[in-house]
């Protein structure tokens, strides 16, 4: 049996391979891993052909299995042909999962893979995620996504967070808003993504505010406008790959972008014009160029900008 995992993140493959497990009345004690940007998948497949001393079946697991997609590993030569044969006649007894970020579906051994394979896109909720994760904690809808949103939509991070709320609400089992204020910090990359979020929804005393505290913490400002320019042009982009009619999933992979960052971006665009997001890059162009080379206009221009949001 062959199962080929389509993801990046480790938390939705985890579920799909413990659901694999359960399917198949199997234990983690059967799991055999490879990394296969550092082996060779012959090496995956002769484990399968093996028997084990300690158990009748095996689930051999094959990492990052890029081969499989667009990018080619660096330094690992993969003899596909062995993969083929083993694709053709498999070992009924074993299973094997290959895991990967994206699958190239031109490619002949991908083909072949999904005539014969079990094909897994895990869908990733991260709010259902979070409620199973509350087990007899209480936390409604409006806290979950405000948590979801905080931590800037980092699954790791939200899970994290959420652990410690639940530790310092063991008494009363009930997790709000004012917990999440006062117990979960931002760092530095938050606070910045709040910045720029700020900035392209156009909330002055926000952005205004954010900006502040970000100089105080020692954030260099000439960074902050390049960071500025590259959401900007982002969402330029958003809307011009929109106005062809791409879907917004087209467009993160166009982009090579996260889906969650060009979700935002879409929504952003509505509040522009093209011509308004051409303008904007210009004025930040401008900043940087008369900060580098020393002119007055350097020293308050981006103040200006945030201002006139």
């Amino acid at each position: 049996m062959i199962y080929l995992i389509e993801s990046d993140n480790l938390i939705a493959i985890n579920k799909e391979i413990e659901i694999i497990l359960s399917k198949n009345k199997l234990t983690k004690d059967n799991i055999i891993k490879y990394d296969l940007e550092e082996m060779p998948i012959t090496r995956a497949i002769n484990e399968l052909d093996t028997y084990g001393l300690f158990t009748d079946k095996k689930i051999v697991i094959g990492e990052n299995a890029t081969f499989l997609g667009s990018i080619k590993p660096k330094n690992i030569e993969h003899n596909l042909e062995d993969l083929e044969l083993y694709i053709k006649n498999p070992n009924k007894d074993n299973i094997l999962i290959l895991i990967t970020s994206k699958f190239d579906n031109k490619k002949k051994i991908v083909k072949l893979l999904k005539e014969t394979a079990t094909f897994i896109t895990p869908e990733v909720s991260i709010d259902k995620i979070v409620k199973d994760s509350l087990e007899d904690y209480s936390m409604d809808n409006k806290t979950i996504n405000y948590l979801i949103n905080y931590c800037s939509n980092d699954l790791e991070k939200i899970l994290n967070e959420l652990e410690k709320l639940k530790n310092l609400k063991i008494e009363d089992k009930v997790i709000t808003i004012k917990d999440i204020d006062e117990n979960v910090t931002k760092s530095l990359d938050d606070n910045v993504f709040d910045f720029l979020n700020a900035v392209v929804s156009k909330n002055k005393k926000k952005a205004w505010n954010i900006y502040e505290e970000l100089l105080y913490k020692g954030e260099e400002e000439t960074k902050l406008i390049v960071m500025t320019a590259d959401q900007i042009r982002l969402i330029l982009n958003c809307k011009c790959l929109l106005s062809e009619g791409k879907k917004s999933s087209e467009i993160a992979s166009f982009l090579d972008v996260h889906p969650y960052k060009v979700k935002l971006a879409i929504e952003s665009s509505y509040s522009y014009t093209i011509e308004e997001l051409l303008k904007l890059l210009n004025n930040l162009y401008e900043i940087d160029k008369a900060i580098k080379t020393g002119l007055e206009y350097g020293k308050n221009g981006f103040k200006i900008f945030i201002s006139s949001l």
